[in-house]
């Protein structure tokens, strides 16, 4: 028989080469002038809310996030010319580690309205928690019991396990369920995210 994977998603990851310094400084800057989103309230953890992405200390990621946008737009899903992608909205996340105060785990969730979403990890220790992908239908997970699976493969994998560290940025569909564990490392974990859409 002939096998097609149907329906396939994407993930990509690169390490790339941005100046941390600068987007450390800016984080540490709109924390601290109170900027935040008013939506998402943390014990041990803070996050920006969306932010001024032409900001002199975001134009390296911004730029390098820019060509990949074009590299996914003709690699993977092979658009026609006159498509153009906008970056919709970016924003910070800093979550301290578990050690120093005890925080829930991120639930499950997807980036609504958004086609790509990108994270790129300005600070990112072993041991900061890691990206958790998982399918949207649960319908595999429970049928095929993971025992059952010898050598995970595109067919029967139930969950996808990144492991972040400083420099890496990843992209995915924002339609793609995901959640990041604790943080159990001894430093801030420090992340920039963006969505992009279809304009």
């Amino acid at each position: 028989m002939y096998i097609t994977p149907l329906f396939s998603n994407f993930f990509a990851r690169e390490e790339v080469d941005i100046d941390n310094h600068n987007l450390l400084q800016h984080a540490n800057d709109l924390e601290t002038s109170g900027v935040s989103a008013d939506n998402h309230k943390f014990k041990s953890g803070w996050q920006s809310g969306y932010i001024d992405l032409k900001h002199n200390n975001l134009t390296g990621i911004m730029s390098c996030i820019q060509e990949r946008i074009q590299r996914i737009k003709e690699n993977v899903y092979s658009l026609n010319d006159n498509v153009e992608f906008e970056i919709l909205s970016g924003w910070f996340n800093r979550t301290s580690p578990e050690m120093l105060e005890p925080i829930a785990t991120s639930e499950p969730h997807i980036h609504p309205g958004s086609f790509i979403s990108f994270v790129y990890y300005v600070r990112a220790d072993p041991h900061a928690g890691n990206l958790i992908m998982i399918p949207n239908d649960t319908s595999l997970q429970l049928s095929l019991p993971n025992d059952y699976i010898k050598e995970s493969n595109t067919f029967n994998c139930t969950q996808y396990t990144v492991m972040p560290t400083t420099g890496l940025l990843i992209a995915f569909p924002s339609w793609s369920r995901h959640y990041v564990e604790s943080n159990n490392s001894q430093t801030d974990r420090i992340s920039f995210a963006v969505n992009v859409t279809l304009n």
